[in-house]
């Protein structure tokens, strides 16, 4: 799935699609994954980069209210039906849950190697 990654450091809602959009949700979920399976060995270090890389792309997805932005609320199980960038995006509880659940996973992990202060001060 690293391969899929765009150099932004999101993955598009289809993966192997890039003419449909960058998608806030699987972006978060593959960052999360990727970094704990790293922590617990079932991943190689050698993808570190690419967890490091989709979570700074999703904290810009996040906005001055703490919404996380940029994911999709309709989705389809219809191999018939392309959804596209014209699909409306809204706020959503998923979304929102697994940005809460990586961020935090990060920040008590000290994965970015920069938060430990931020960390501290909140203690």
């Amino acid at each position: 799935v690293v391969e899929l990654q765009d150099d932004c450091g999101y993955w598009w809602n289809v993966l192997d699609d890039d003419s449909t959009f960058l998608e806030t949700s699987v972006t978060t979920i593959f960052a999360y994954v990727i970094q704990r399976g790293i922590d617990i060995g079932v991943v190689p270090e050698k993808y570190q980069s690419s967890a490091k890389r989709a979570f700074n792309a999703i904290e810009q997805s996040v906005n001055e209210d703490g919404i996380v932005t940029g994911a999709t609320y309709v989705t389809t199980h219809d191999p018939n039906k392309q959804l596209t960038s014209n699909v409306a995006f809204s706020p959503s509880g998923y979304a929102q849950g697994w940005y809460l659940k990586t961020a935090t996973y990060y920040l008590e992990n000290d994965v970015l190697g920069e938060r430990t202060d931020q960390v501290e001060q909140r203690n």
